[in-house]
């Protein structure tokens, strides 16, 4: 009986993770809303795209913070706050569209939630599968964050076709708001009483390096610095991919 029930919970927990993950990762499809900025409110390329760069410079930042708060005060709790987060950024942009609103809205409010989301399904969600498990399961948590640029692009642009770039802001916060606070409930980490998965390292506590002390490894700042500039690239071309597709498959 307890196992069935910790399997049928950590597959809640997992789809939870990927749901929130998925709907976070309506960041990805950016693109597709500065291209209604543009033709909608004739913006400029560059005050189209700055408010993209400026969310992946609070998400950076913010996940410090994100993580030290999940650890605190438990998953849920920063799942919840980005629920709020997401709506009221994304309501925001709908409500002051000039590049200054859209940029403190979407930048600072929204990027705060992506950090607060993102930081807080993982953790959540490996703790209840085994070690054999946890790579596979990190996997599907993550590919539902970039598979959302799929389905959020085409998404997204046939509602700015039919509503317009602030009504659809509009609709995506209050959704997104509605879905990640749905998707929280489920979120939980095991009872120590019916904890499925032995979750103490052989290592003890005194053998652990402390985080200063990794990251004064030269091997992890090289990885730190590969990791950030292969996937800072991968992420900046995503936020262009609109004006790409225009550039190369326009018919003349």
């Amino acid at each position: 009986m307890v196992s069935k029930y910790i399997l049928t919970k950590r597959v809640k927990v997992l789809l939870a993770g990927s749901l929130i993950n998925f709907c976070v990762g309506i960041c990805y499809a950016w693109s597709v809303f500065a291209d209604g900025l543009i033709k909608e409110f004739g913006w400029s390329k560059a005050e189209a795209m700055f408010p993209y760069t400026f969310e992946l410079l609070v998400f950076s930042i913010m996940m410090i913070f994100g993580g030290r708060f999940q650890d605190r005060f438990g998953p849920r709790g920063g799942i919840v706050l980005s629920s709020y987060f997401t709506g009221l950024g994304l309501i925001l942009c709908a409500l002051a569209t000039n590049p200054l609103g859209v940029t403190l809205s979407f930048g600072l409010i929204f990027g705060s939630a992506v950090a607060l989301g993102y930081s807080a399904v993982t953790p959540a969600v490996i703790k209840w599968f085994p070690p054999s498990k946890r790579g596979l399961v990190t996997g599907i948590v993550l590919m539902s964050l970039g598979a959302a640029a799929l389905v959020w692009a085409p998404v997204v642009n046939l509602l700015i076709l039919r509503i317009g770039v602030a009504n659809t802001f509009l609709v995506c916060g209050i959704l997104l708001f509605i879905l990640i606070n749905l998707a929280s409930r489920a979120i939980a980490v095991p009872d120590p009483e019916t904890q499925p998965y032995e979750q103490r390292s052989s290592i003890s506590e005194s053998d652990e390096s402390s985080w200063r002390t990794t990251i004064r490894q030269p091997s992890f700042r090289i990885i730190w610095i590969t990791i950030g500039l292969s996937s800072g690239i991968g992420i900046m071309f995503i936020s262009h991919l609109v004006q790409i597709a225009e550039l190369n498959y326009q018919v003349t």
